[in-house]
C-alpha cells in the first residue's frame, strides 16, 4: 500500500464513523431509525472501520492472496450489514453492497466481485430471518422490509455480472497493454538499431542503448544533446531539412547520414523519421548500414574499373564518353591503344608476367595524362584515352609521351624483350559526332598504325606518311609482335 492509499484508508476509518453518527442521529431525531442508542451505534461503525481498514492493509500487503481478499470481502460484508440494520435499514444492504463492492474491484480487481456478492446474500438473507423472527431492528414491516431486500439483490445481481464483465475486460486489456509495453520495451532495449526522439530543434529526448553499441556512447551522455553533435558536419544541412520537413502525422522520411563514432571513425546510417499522431517531437530510427555502404561502393567500383588494373573498364569509358558528348563547342580527342608485343610474352613467360605488365603498363598511362583526362582499359591489351577539350595538337604530345613511357624496359622481363604500343587518335567537336563513331576513328587509325610498323601513332583520316617519334626510333626493331 502506497502512501496515498494509506493516507485514504485512515481517513475513511476517521470520516466515515463521524458522517455515519451524524446521519444516524438527524434520522433519529425523526423517528426514522431502529431504537438503537446513538452510543452503540458510534460504537458498531467505529469497530465496523477499524476492521475495514485493517482487512484493506492486509490485502495491499498480500494483494495476490486469496484468503486475503475473501477476509476483506467477509470483513467490509460483515460491517456493512451491522451498520445498515442496526441502523433499521437492513433490507438495503445491497445497495449500500455496490458502493463495498467497487471499493473491492479497486483493491482485488474483477475477480473480488462474486465473493463478495456470495457474502452480501448471505448476510441479507440471515439478517432477514433475524427481521422476521423479531431478532434485528428494523423501521420498516417485515414483510416491506423482505420485499425491497429481494428487489435490491436482484438489482444489485444484475449490476454486479454487467460490472464484473466491464471490470474483466478492462483487467484484460490492461494486461495486454502491460505485456505489449514489456515486449516492446525489451525490443528496444535489445533492438541494434538505434530509437529515440527528438524534439523539432533536434534536442534528443530518449535514446535507446544501442547508441553504445553503435557509436560507442552511452544513452545517459547522448539525452538532452542536440542530434548535430553526433552528426558529421557536412550532413548537418540534410538533418535540419528533414526535421524542418512538414511531415503528417503517421508519415515518415528517410535520409543517408553520417555519424561519428567516440573513437573517431564514421558510421553511415540510415535515418527514419516519423511523427507521431498527436506529438509535436519525432521518432527517429538510426540503422548501421557501414558495411552494406562499402559492399555497395565496392560493388560501384568493381562494375565500373578493370579488376586488374584499377582502370575504368569500357561501359565506364563508354559513359565518360557519352557525358562529354552532352557538352558543345569543345574538341574532345581519343587514343586508341594497343600492345605491342605483349601476346609474346603472354604465351612465353605467362599470364603471371603478362598481369605484371599490363599493371605496370596502367600506372604509366596514369602518368602521361592530366587529372581531366580519362584512361581506361578496354580489353584485353587494348588501353583507351579520353582527353576532353583538346585538339589533335595536345593529342600528339600525349601519343609521344605515352610511347615513350610504354617502351621504357620491364624490370620482370629478359633482356632485349620489350613491349611497345600503337596508337590512333580521333579528334571531333564535343556534340557533333556519336561517341561511337569516335572510338571506331581511333580504333582504325590504331590498326593503320599497326600495319605502319607499329611503336608509332596515327590519326584518323591521316593522308601523310606514318609518324614515328624519335625517342622510339631505334626501339622499333626490338619491339616483338
Amino acid at each position: 500500500m502506497n502512501r496515498s492509499d494509506r493516507w485514504t484508508t485512515l481517513l475513511l476509518t476517521v470520516a466515515s464513523p463521524v458522517l455515519a453518527v451524524i446521519a444516524f442521529s438527524s434520522l433519529q431525531q425523526d423517528g426514522l431509525t431502529a431504537d438503537t442508542s446513538l452510543w452503540v451505534f458510534l460504537l458498531l461503525v467505529s469497530a465496523c472501520g477499524i476492521l475495514n481498514a485493517s482487512a484493506a492493509s492486509y490485502l495491499a500487503r498480500h494483494p495476490r492472496s486469496v484468503p486475503a481478499m475473501h477476509f476483506r470481502s467477509v470483513v467490509t460484508v460483515l460491517g456493512t450489514a451491522v451498520v445498515t440494520y442496526s441502523a433499521g435499514w437492513g433490507s438495503l444492504l445491497a445497495v449500500a453492497f455496490l458502493v463495498g463492492g467497487s471499493e473491492m474491484v479497486r483493491a482485488a480487481g474483477a475477480a473480488a466481485l462474486w465473493p463478495t456478492h456470495c457474502y452480501t446474500l448471505a448476510a441479507v438473507l440471515l439478517a432477514e430471518i433475524g427481521v422476521e423472527l423479531g431478532w434485528v431492528p428494523s423501521v420498516l414491516p417485515p414483510g416491506l422490509s423482505h420485499a425491497i431486500a429481494i428487489t435490491a439483490m436482484c438489482c444489485a445481481t444484475l449490476c454486479v455480472s454487467a460490472l464484473r464483465r466491464a471490470s474483466t475486460a478492462a483487467e484484460k486489456a490492461e494486461a495486454l497493454l502491460v505485456r505489449r509495453a514489456a515486449h516492446f520495451g525489451a525490443l528496444i532495449e535489445h533492438a541494434s538499431d538505434i530509437f529515440g526522439e527528438v524534439c523539432s530543434e533536434g534536442v534528443i529526448l530518449y535514446v535507446s542503448p544501442a547508441t553504445q553499441e553503435v557509436l560507442g556512447v552511452s544513452a545517459a551522455e547522448v539525452m538532452n544533446q542536440s542530434i548535430l553533435e553526433f552528426i558529421h558536419p557536412e550532413h548537418h544541412a540534410v538533418a535540419l531539412a528533414a526535421l524542418a520537413e512538414p511531415i503528417e502525422a503517421g508519415q515518415q522520411t528517410q535520409s543517408t547520414l553520417r555519424l561519428r563514432h567516440r573513437d573517431g571513425s564514421e558510421r553511415v546510417m540510415l535515418a527514419t523519421l516519423t511523427r507521431p499522431h498527436a506529438s509535436e517531437n519525432f521518432i527517429i530510427n538510426l540503422r548501421d548500414i557501414t558495411t552494406q555502404h562499402r559492399y555497395e561502393k565496392r560493388l560501384r567500383h568493381e562494375a565500373n574499373h578493370d579488376v586488374l588494373t584499377g582502370l575504368l573498364n569500357r561501359k565506364a569509358f563508354s559513359f565518360a564518353l557519352e557525358g562529354l558528348g552532352d557538352c558543345s563547342g569543345a574538341e574532345i580527342s581519343m587514343l586508341y591503344i594497343d600492345l605491342d608485343g605483349f601476346k609474346t610474352v603472354n604465351d612465353t613467360l605467362g599470364h603471371d608476367i603478362g598481369d605484371e605488365v599490363l599493371q605496370i603498363t596502367a600506372r604509366r598511362l596514369e602518368r602521361c595524362v592530366r587529372r581531366a583526362d580519362v584512361v581506361a582499359r578496354l580489353g584485353g591489351d587494348e588501353f583507351g584515352v579520353l582527353l576532353p577539350a583538346a585538339g589533335t595538337a595536345l593529342a600528339i604530345v600525349v601519343a609521344e609521351r605515352i610511347l615513350a613511357e610504354v617502351s621504357r624496359p620491364i624490370p620482370s622481363l629478359p633482356v632485349g624483350m620489350t613491349v611497345g604500343a600503337s596508337i590512333g587518335i580521333a579528334t571531333r567537336s564535343a556534340g557533333g559526332i556519336e561517341m561511337g563513331t569516335l572510338i571506331r576513328e581511333a580504333d582504325e587509325a590504331m590498326y593503320c598504325a599497326k600495319r605502319s610498323g607499329r611503336a608509332r601513332w596515327r590519326r584518323n583520316g591521316d593522308s601523310t606518311p606514318d609518324h614515328v617519334p624519335s625517342s622510339t626510333e631505334d626501339n622499333r626493331g626490338a619491339v616483338h609482335s
